[in-house]
């Protein structure tokens, strides 16, 4: 089993038990967004929803980051997050989206309560809608979402 395997496993856990001491079962209406650092490198990730900001996360190789979302009645809750490697990579997209948005290349727009994406040199890749304990099951696997936006560094960058 990798490391990266184990880690994933290990937050599914921590995640359960948080969800299981607040009473709740763990997938009844509530959707998770897990961001797995692939780059080699700490990058950051801000992701905010209509009213909610939850502020810019410094997020460490090797490391997660998991968004629990709560979707209002309406299925139209819609969590965006930019990310930013070093002085000149970005990019920003919808991370989850409600049933009512009816778009298939964003997760959870589909049915779907778990998205899974990882962030690599090559860009943010994103598991299929097969997913098991942070793992693509089966024939399932990553596949490139989004590449990095190059932008250009200002004079004054240094």
């Amino acid at each position: 089993m990798t490391t990266r395997c184990l880690l994933m496993i290990v937050s599914f856990v921590v995640f359960s038990i948080s969800m299981a001491v607040e009473g709740r079962p763990v997938w009844d209406g509530v959707g998770m967004v897990d961001i797995w650092n692939n780059v080699g490198e700490p990058i950051t990730v801000h992701c905010k929803d209509l009213f909610t900001d939850l502020m810019p996360q410094r997020i460490g190789h090797g490391e997660n980051y998991i968004i629990r979302v709560q979707p209002n009645r309406e299925e139209t809750t819609l969590y965006t997050c930019s990310f930013v490697w070093g002085l000149n990579r970005s990019q920003d997209f919808p991370v989850w989206a409600g049933s009512s948005h009816h778009n298939p290349s964003i997760c959870g727009a589909v049915g779907s309560r778990k998205c899974l994406y990882e962030v690599s040199q090559q860009g943010i890749l994103v598991a299929n809608s097969s997913m098991s304990v942070g793992q693509p099951e089966g024939g399932s696997t990553w596949q490139l979402f989004r590449e990095w936006r190059h932008t250009a560094m200002s004079p004054d960058a240094s």
